[in-house]
C-alpha cells in the first residue's frame, strides 16, 4: 500500500505496465478484474493549462479512477470522512501521477475530495 493508503484509507495507487518498443508504447488503463472496478459509469478526458488547479470534486458514492494520459499531474486529496480517520481532513495528502510521477492508476473512493493541476 502506498502513503497515500495509509493515511487516506480506500485511497489506492496502482502502477500500471507500459508495453513499449520503437514504434511508441501502449499503456493498458482499466480491465474489468481490475482492483476496485465495480461497475462502468462514464469515462472522460481533461484537459488542464499550466498553472490552473481544477478542485474540489466529492462523491457520496461514486469511486473515481484517474490516470494522467499525457504530461504530469499533481493529485490533492482530503479525506471528508469525519470520523474514519481522526483530523485527516486538515491537511491534503498529494500524488504526483504520469511523466514526472507514478506510471499509475489512483482510485478515490466516496468522501475522498480531490481536485489537480
Amino acid at each position: 500500500m502506498s502513503l497515500v493508503g495509509e493515511r487516506l484509507p480506500g485511497v489506492k495507487l496502482q502502477p500500471v505496465k507500459r508495453n513499449a518498443d520503437d514504434r511508441g508504447f501502449l499503456t493498458e488503463i482499466l480491465r474489468e478484474e481490475d482492483l476496485d472496478f465495480r461497475r462502468f459509469g462514464q469515462a472522460y478526458i481533461i484537459h488542464c493549462h499550466f498553472g490552473v488547479v481544477k478542485a474540489w470534486y466529492e462523491h457520496a458514492f461514486q469511486t473515481d479512477c484517474l490516470f494522467c494520459v499525457q504530461g504530469t499531474m499533481k493529485v490533492g486529496l482530503v479525506d471528508l470522512r469525519r470520523g474514519l480517520v481522526e483530523n485527516s481532513y486538515l491537511s491534503p495528502a498529494y500524488v504526483i501521477l504520469g511523466e514526472e510521477g507514478s506510471n499509475a492508476r489512483l482510485w478515490v473512493p466516496p468522501g475522498i475530495a480531490h481536485g489537480f493541476a
